[in-house]
C-alpha cells in the first residue's frame, strides 16, 4: 500500500510539473515559431506621414503577441490555483522590486500617454502594447517562482531544445536559398484558405541567403541565437551519454551557422563579448597547467583580433573605419516651406523657390537668394523630356534643379513643383493645397503634410554609424530631456520620433521609410516608460549577473544547475550587448524574460541548499 500510495504521489507530482511548465515551455519552444497571416488597422491614417494605407497585414509579431499574453493570463491562473488550493510558498524576491519599478513605471506611462490607444493595442511593426510588457514580467516572475527541480528543468529543455531545432530547420533552408516560406507549402501553412489564390504575391524582401527564420528580421535572429547558444552550451555540458552531446553539438553547430547567415553584425558581436568574458571567467576554475594552456590561447585570441582591428589591409579594419568613419556632409542640409515658398540651404548658402502663372498661362519657377533678390534662372531639358529651373552662376546649375509638376492625381487641376536635390533626392510642394496659399510639402504617398527641421546630438556627424543606427540615435537622444520620469507609453515611439524630418531621413536613407523604433532597448526604454523604468530594468538585470556569477565562483562548476545558471547568465549578458543596437521585440524577448527567470530560480535553488 506504502509503495502505491507513493507512486501515486510522485505521479500526481509528475502530472502538476508538466502543468506548471506548460505556460513557460509554450513560450519558450512554440511561440517564436508562429508565423500566420494577420490584417489589422494601422490606426495611423490621421498622421501626414504616415503613407502605409488604413490596413496592414503582418505575419511574424501580431499573433506571437496574443500567444504570450493568453500564456501569460494562464501562469496567473496557474498561480492563483496554487495560491488558494496548494497553500503557494512565495519566494524571498527582493531583487525583483527593481523590476517591478520598470513595469510599474511603464504601466502609468502608458495611462498618462497621449497615445494611450497604442499603448493599450499595440502598433504596426512592433506590437509591443502594455500587455505584452507586463507578461514580460509575468514570465520572469512565474518562473523564479515555480521552477525548484532538475525535473521541471527538463521539462522545460524538452520545450526549448524542440523549438530551437525547428527554428533552426528554417533557417537553415533560408540560408541555402531554398526558403521554406516562399515555397508553396510553407505559404499556405502561414496564411488563410481565402488568401491560397494569391500565393504569388507573398514575398519577404531579404536578399536570397539572409536567415531571418520565423523571428521577423535578420537583426532578430542574430540577437536570439547570441542568446540561446550560450545555454546550449551549458546544457551540452550537462548532458550525459555520447548521443546527447552529438546531438547538442550538432544543434550548436546548425546555430552557429544560422548566426553566421543572418549576417547580423549585431548578433556577432553580442557573442563575440559574451565569449571573452566566459574565457575570463572560466580561467580560475582550471588547473594550474590548464591555466597556462588557456592563458596562452586567450593570449594568441587577443592578439589575433588586435590584429585584425588594426592592420590597415584587414577587413576587420576596414569595416571598423567604415563604421566609425565621419559622414560627409550632405549638400543640402535645410527645408522648409511656409507661405513666402520653399525655403532650403544648398552648400551652406540659403535659398527660396515659387511658383506662378503668368499671362500666358505657363507656370514659373522664381528662384531667390537669401536677401530675396530675385536670382536668373536658365532652363534644362531633363532626360525625360521634361524643362528644369536652376541658376546657371552656381556651381550646383547641372545637379540642383526644381521642375513644376501635374498634381491632378491628387487634385483635379492642381500643379506643384519638385526640388531635385541631386542623386536620387526630391522633394515635392504645393500652395494649392488650401485656401491660404500656404506652401505644403507632399510625402511619397501623395499626401500633404508639414516638414520639421528636428534637433539632433551625440551621433549627427555619424549617421552611418552601425548600419544607419546613429541616425536614429542621434534624432532619438533629444528626446530622452522630455522622459526623465513618465515616458511616452508602451509602443508610441513611432508617434513622437520625428518621422517627418523627410530631409534628414532622405539624407540618412530612411527616404519613405516609417522610423517605428530607435534600435537600442535602452532608449526604448528610456523614452516609452522614462529614465526610471529604465534605472529599474538595468538594476534587475546586473543583480540577477552578479549573483549568477558568484554561484559560480563559488560552487563546483561541473554541477548541472550551476553550469545552467552560468549559460544563462553568459546569455543575458550577450543580449544586453546585442540591445545596444537592437530594440526590444515580441518574437525575441519572451525567450530572453522567460530564461531570466529560470535562472534567478536556479539560483535559488542553489543559495537555499547551500544554507
Amino acid at each position: 500500500m506504502k509503495n502505491s500510495a507513493s507512486r501515486t504521489t510522485k505521479s500526481k507530482s509528475v502530472v502538476s510539473d508538466a502543468l506548471m511548465m506548460l505556460p513557460l515551455g509554450v513560450v519558450l519552444g512554440i511561440m517564436p515559431l508562429i508565423v500566420r497571416y494577420a490584417e489589422f488597422e494601422t490606426k495611423l491614417d490621421q498622421y501626414g506621414w504616415f503613407a502605409f494605407g488604413e490596413t496592414s497585414v503582418d505575419f511574424f509579431l501580431k499573433d506571437k503577441a496574443v500567444i504570450l499574453v493568453f500564456s501569460a493570463v494562464l501562469m496567473l491562473v496557474l498561480a492563483a490555483y496554487k495560491w488558494f488550493m496548494d497553500d503557494l510558498k512565495w519566494k524571498n524576491s527582493v531583487m525583483f522590486i527593481p523590476l517591478g519599478i520598470y513595469i510599474g513605471m511603464t504601466i502609468i506611462s502608458t495611462i498618462l500617454s497621449d497615445y494611450p490607444y497604442f499603448g493599450i493595442h499595440g502598433i504596426t511593426d512592433q506590437f509591443e502594447s502594455v500587455w505584452v510588457l507586463a507578461s514580460y514580467v509575468i514570465c520572469a516572475y512565474y518562473a523564479f517562482l515555480f521552477v525548484d527541480s532538475l525535473a521541471q528543468l527538463r521539462i522545460l529543455s524538452v520545450y526549448f531544445i524542440s523549438g530551437t531545432c525547428i527554428l533552426n530547420a528554417i533557417g537553415l533552408t533560408q540560408a541555402l536559398n531554398i526558403d521554406f516560406f516562399q515555397t508553396k507549402f510553407g505559404k499556405k501553412l502561414i496564411t488563410p484558405t481565402s488568401f491560397w489564390n494569391s500565393l504569388d504575391t507573398l514575398q519577404f524582401y531579404f536578399p536570397k541567403g539572409y536567415v531571418y527564420t520565423t523571428l521577423y528580421n535578420p537583426n532578430y535572429v542574430g540577437v536570439y541565437l547570441a542568446l540561446i547558444i550560450p545555454v546550449l552550451c551549458a546544457m551540452f555540458f550537462c548532458y550525459k551519454g555520447v548521443k546527447k552531446k552529438i546531438g547538442m553539438a550538432a544543434l550548436i553547430l546548425v546555430t552557429m551557422i544560422n548566426l553566421f547567415f543572418s549576417r547580423s553584425q549585431g548578433g556577432e558581436i553580442a557573442l563575440a563579448g559574451a565569449v571573452a568574458l566566459t574565457a575570463v571567467l572560466i580561467w580560475p576554475k582550471f588547473s594550474k597547467k590548464g591555466k597556462v594552456v588557456w592563458g596562452c590561447c586567450l593570449l594568441a585570441g587577443a592578439t589575433a583580433c588586435g590584429l585584425l582591428a588594426f592592420l590597415p589591409a584587414s577587413p576587420v579594419h576596414q569595416k571598423l573605419s567604415a563604421y566609425f568613419a565621419k559622414q560627409e556632409k550632405p549638400h543640402l542640409t535645410t527645408l522648409s516651406c511656409d507661405k513666402k515658398g520653399v525655403h532650403f540651404t544648398y552648400d551652406e548658402e540659403s535659398y527660396t523657390i515659387t511658383y506662378s502663372e503668368d499671362e500666358m498661362g505657363e507656370i514659373k519657377i522664381q528662384w531667390m537668394d537669401a536677401d530675396g533678390n530675385q536670382l536668373q534662372t536658365s532652363e534644362i531639358t531633363l532626360e525625360d523630356g521634361n524643362t528644369g529651373y536652376t541658376v546657371p552662376e552656381k556651381s550646383f546649375a547641372n545637379t540642383l534643379y526644381a521642375t513644376v509638376i501635374d498634381l491632378s492625381s491628387i487634385q483635379s487641376g492642381m500643379n506643384g513643383i519638385a526640388l531635385h536635390g541631386g542623386g536620387t533626392l526630391t522633394f515635392y510642394f504645393t500652395n494649392e493645397a488650401d485656401e491660404t496659399g500656404t506652401y505644403r510639402y507632399i510625402n511619397s504617398s501623395g499626401r500633404f503634410d508639414d516638414i520639421v527641421d528636428s534637433p539632433s546630438a551625440v551621433f549627427t556627424e555619424h549617421g552611418s554609424l552601425f548600419t544607419d543606427r546613429g541616425f536614429l540615435w542621434s534624432k532619438t537622444i533629444p528626446l530622452l530631456k522630455d522622459y526623465l520620469v513618465i515616458g511616452s507609453g508602451a509602443d508610441t515611439f513611432t508617434l513622437i520620433f520625428p518621422n517627418n524630418d523627410y530631409l534628414a531621413k532622405a539624407n540618412n536613407n530612411y527616404s519613405n521609410m516609417l522610423v517605428t523604433k530607435p534600435h537600442s532597448i535602452y532608449l526604448q526604454i528610456w523614452v516609452q516608460s522614462g529614465l526610471l523604468a529604465l534605472l529599474g530594468f538595468l538594476v534587475f538585470q546586473c543583480w540577477y549577473i552578479f549573483s549568477s556569477l558568484k554561484m559560480w565562483f563559488r560552487n563546483d562548476w561541473k554541477r548541472p544547475e550551476i553550469l545552467l545558471s552560468f549559460g544563462i547568465a553568459i546569455g543575458v549578458i550577450a543580449y544586453m550587448i546585442g540591445g545596444i543596437a537592437n530594440d526590444s521585440c515580441v518574437a525575441v524577448a519572451p525567450v530572453y524574460w522567460c530564461l531570466i527567470g529560470i535562472g534567478c530560480a536556479v539560483n535559488h535553488m542553489l543559495h537555499k541548499e547551500k544554507n
